[in-house]
């Protein structure tokens, strides 16, 4: 008879006493007191019998057909429950509450959320509530000393609600439908998180769980080994499962993890050998002194085959294509007959090809490397089908092939550009090219992604004629030049960017993001060039050159995180260019960017020809650089900065220039010198509101025009000029001058005036104060000098004696300001000198 059987029958009071065990005994060794109960599997749907051994420690209920503890309550020593398997659909709902309770399993119950207030179960440190049903994890932050948590196989799409659990150490939250990890932000103690088979599709936040030592995160939706990255902060981190990721299809992604977490000793539940961190350091270009020094520190004794001493090199002598800026007008009609060859093939297969046949077909159509090269890449175009999904180049469940039946010709694994790359280098190996697969880093000119940590890109290179070719089929680049391709490609293996000399990683990164075409365009870089700046408000606009073939027209935006062009109030640009020079051919193109306010933003350069506007073509896009500007102001009030004139599209066509003012804003009652300079003028003004300001003088430089006004507040300023055969002039700049208001909120930042010695220490301190209010340094201090100088010393106001540390507009402020000035303005000239400066500054 089976123990099962046996039990049929039995009241729950003769099923219970049958599972009274673990017999102690008391100090004075006479009373006897039960200290365990274990009716696992007995059949039981009430607890009644329970209650009346008061010295239980250890219930162990599993397995039965409990729908509820109550009654319970009266048993005080408990400290272990097992109530596993069962019907329940509260968790410790005893009445009153078992207070000593320390781990309790409720594991495969009904238990859909957390109903009791468990406030009372302080001591409680274990909690099993695996396989319940669980949609919220509301509820459990009441239990204070929790240390190990496990949930898995609920329907949890969220892990908020633990937030407080200060003491947790384990949490197992695996085989539910969790999205993310940024709520278990806060679990600084945490040592353990198992996560697998959720839908967690980010790691952001996970940095900062500092006390993880294992992290279960497989099969989950990561899509990029990029995520990882952010692991790297955890220092105690030591194992970590990935596997069943998407992005762990992605070639060598095993090395990548290894590379960015060197803390890891177990990976997948494969140790991380020493062997393995170096081979994942030489697939990451590490260089001759770098991989020395690792195969010193891990292999001491010359483990490796070479003996420990063999350095294998970071270069080898590839010789490189000059390259080709328009493959297309290079090929002229091959394209198209082997576009037709090619099809002939395809067609008389039924569109299932095998690569033989099709490596024959296009070295038959064929007549030199070069061409074989050609076709293979136009045919790789037209086989594989764009992928649609947001990861892009970076999606390793793309469909590969337009036409299914195409799979035939490789099993490829990895991301779509790695299988599209190990497509390409199989055909051209089969058409006896000598290909190689290269990996590394990609800036998609479509798309302004930031810098990443792991490669996120392939492409190809093929020797034809002893001469390397870099081709990428998936952004359409075929054979550029080097330093053209280098724009958006970095090789891990540094020798594939065959270029006379090597670029770093951080050259390619702060580089701006330039598009396919710039070097098409025939644009060139004139000086140094980030892909990011950060300026303050106030400060004098960012700059850089290109050279400009001429008859190119350029276009600038400066746009919003939107994508929305912005501007000033006053409707001045935040973006201007200006030819500052024209040699051989080329205009040396000068790009000044200030934005109106604190934020991020896009500066766009944007070229077109004459020809291409004429049939109203857009014009292309040259380059983008990320522009953050931030307000330091103490007082954080919008702050207006460096208004640049509007430019029409005759002042760039016709190769105008302004030479002054530029380094400077315009500002009104201030006392400008303007110069420019407008090829076949006959004459050039300033104007006004329809009225003539200033008329400008020829100067000496060639068509250059010349002239010194005093700008009114308010309204714009334009210069116009008179060509030969026009009946009306024509406008080319629209100024904005900053009125005194603008002025008293603007701050242009300067370079500091050198010291000047003097024979005390606070006369010194004084001729330094002086230099910096003297903005261009005449000896002499007007009121628009000194409104600028009192936004950087804000101390000025009380060496002023007044009673504002700023001056605002509407507030009084600009009285006392005026007031003030001519109190130390002594001579009544409009400005002070040093004299007057200093006697005031001595007697404070």
């Amino acid at each position: 008879m089976t123990q099962e059987e046996d039990r049929r029958g039995e009241s729950p009071e003769e099923a219970v006493t049958r599972g009274l065990c673990d017999i102690g005994r008391t100090a004075d060794g006479l009373k006897q007191s039960f200290l365990t109960l274990d009716v696992r599997g007995f059949g039981l749907n009430t607890v009644t019998p329970v209650s009346k051994y008061q010295h239980l420690q250890r219930l162990k209920l599993a397995r039965n057909r409990l729908t509820t503890l109550k009654g319970l309550g009266s048993l005080t020593n408990v400290v272990y429950v097992d109530a596993s398997e069962n019907e329940l659909t509260d968790l410790l709902d005893t009445s009153p509450a078992l207070h000593n309770v320390s781990e309790a399993n409720f594991r495969l119950n009904s238990i859909r959320e957390i109903k009791t207030p468990l406030v009372s179960y302080q001591c409680l440190k274990v909690l099993n509530l695996d396989q319940n049903g669980l949609t919220s994890l509301e509820g459990l932050g009441a239990l204070a000393k929790l240390q190990v948590l496990t949930a898995s196989g609920n329907n949890l799409e969220s892990c908020g609600g633990l937030d407080s659990l200060s003491q947790l150490r384990v949490l197992d939250l695996s085989n539910n439908k969790i999205a993310g990890v940024a709520e278990l932000s806060g679990l600084a103690n945490l040592e353990i998180l198992r996560l697998a088979q959720n839908v967690v599709e980010s790691l952001t936040s996970a940095d900062r769980l500092e006390s993880l030592t294992v992290l279960d995160i497989s099969d989950n939706r990561l899509r990029a080994l990029e995520d990882f990255c952010s692991l790297s902060a955890l220092h105690r981190l030591r194992d970590l499962r990935m596997e069943g990721n998407p992005c762990c299809l992605a070639m060598h992604s095993r090395l990548h993890v290894v590379k960015i977490l060197t803390q890891l000793s177990v990976l997948d539940s494969a140790a991380v050998a020493a062997a393995e961190k170096i081979e994942a350091q030489n697939l990451h270009g590490a260089d001759i002194d770098d991989l020395a020094a690792i195969r010193a520190e891990h292999f001491p004794s010359g483990e490796l085959d070479d003996g420990g001493n063999a350095a294998p090199p970071v270069s080898a002598q590839l010789k490189a294509f000059e390259g080709i800026l328009d493959a297309r007008e290079y090929f002229g009609a091959f394209d198209e007959r082997c576009r037709e060859a090619v099809g002939e093939v395809m067609g008389e297969a039924g569109g299932s090809v095998t690569a033989d046949e099709l490596c024959q077909a296009l070295m038959e159509a064929s007549s030199s490397a070069m061409e074989c090269c050609r076709a293979l890449y136009l045919w790789t175009l037209e086989a594989v089908r764009e992928p649609s999904g947001k990861d892009g180049s970076m999606d390793t469940a793309a469909p590969l092939f337009k036409d299914p039946r195409l799979e035939s010709l490789g099993d490829f694994k990895g991301t779509w550009a790695e299988r599209v790359s190990q497509l390409f280098v199989a055909l051209a190996r089969g058409c006896d090219l000598l290909a190689e697969l290269i990996i590394g880093y990609g800036r998609s000119p479509d798309d302004a992604s930031v810098t990443v940590e792991v490669p996120n890109h392939c492409w190809a290179a093929v020797c034809v004629e002893g001469r390397w070719c870099l081709l990428d089929c998936t952004w359409k680049s075929f054979c550029a030049p080097p330093f053209a391709f280098f724009m958006q490609h970095f090789p891990l293996q540094r020798r594939w960017q065959l270029l006379p000399e090597l670029k770093t990683k951080d050259d390619f990164w702060e580089m701006p993001r330039y598009s396919a075409d710039f070097a098409l365009l025939g644009l060139e870089i004139d000086g140094p060039i980030q892909s990011s700046v950060s300026l303050e408000v106030g400060s004098v606009p960012y700059s850089f050159t290109l050279d400009v073939p001429r008859g190119l027209i350029v276009r600038t935006e400066l746009c919003d995180e939107e994508g929305k062009e912005v501007f000033w109030r006053s409707g001045a640009s935040t973006s201007f260019h200006n030819v500052v020079g024209v040699q051989e051919g080329m205009c040396k193109t000068r790009i000044y960017t200030s934005p109106p306010h604190a934020g991020d933003f896009l500066l766009l350069v944007f070229v077109t020809s004459q020809q291409e506007k004429e049939q109203g073509k857009d014009p292309q896009s040259a380059l983008s650089v990320k522009v953050s500007c931030l307000d330091t102001s103490q007082d954080g009030g919008d702050l207006l900065t460096y208004p640049l004139p509007n430019a029409t599209e005759l002042f760039f066509s016709n190769l105008c220039s302004l030479a002054s003012p530029l380094d400077e804003p315009m500002l009104a009652h201030r006392e400008t010198d303007f110069a420019c300079s407008v090829p076949g003028a006959d004459r050039a003004w300033l104007e006004s509101k329809g009225k003539e300001v200033c008329e400008l003088e020829p100067s000496d430089s060639d068509a250059g025009f010349i002239g010194n006004f005093i700008p009114a507040e308010g309204g714009s300023l334009s210069l116009l000029a008179a060509f030969p055969g026009d009946v009306k002039p024509r406008e080319l700049l629209v100024f904005y001058p900053l009125s005194l208001t603008a002025i008293m909120v603007t701050e242009v930042r300067r370079p500091e005036v050198e010291d000047v010695s003097e024979e005390t220490e606070e006369a010194s301190a004084l001729r330094q104060t002086f230099g910096r209010v003297d903005k261009n340094g005449d000896g002499r201090v007007n009121k628009a000098d000194l409104l600028l100088a009192m936004k950087r010393l804000p101390d000025l106001a009380k060496t002023l004696r007044m009673n504002k540390s700023a001056v605002r507009e509407g507030d009084g402020s600009m009285q006392e300001f005026e007031r003030a000035f001519e109190r130390l303005d002594r001579d009544q000239s409009g400005d002070l000198d040093w004299k007057e400066f200093s006697a005031v500054l001595v007697q404070e």
